[in-house]
């Protein structure tokens, strides 16, 4: 990983994701009155040149 992303641990990575799933139980459990909750901001990883996710026969 490179730039902003290489800067984050694994440890923050399950925090943010543990957060994002706390704020969606929470609303769910409300009701679901309200915005739907955003889940944290977290830091784009760019994606490689040689990374073919299209690519049927891969």
């Amino acid at each position: 990983m490179n730039g902003e992303a290489s800067l984050w641990s694994p440890e923050m990575w399950r925090l943010t994701d543990l957060a994002d799933l706390i704020k969606a139980g929470n609303w769910q459990r409300g009701g679901g009155r309200g915005q739907r909750p955003r889940p944290e901001r977290r830091p784009s990883i760019p994606q490689r040149a040689d990374d073919h996710d299209d690519d049927p026969d891969g």
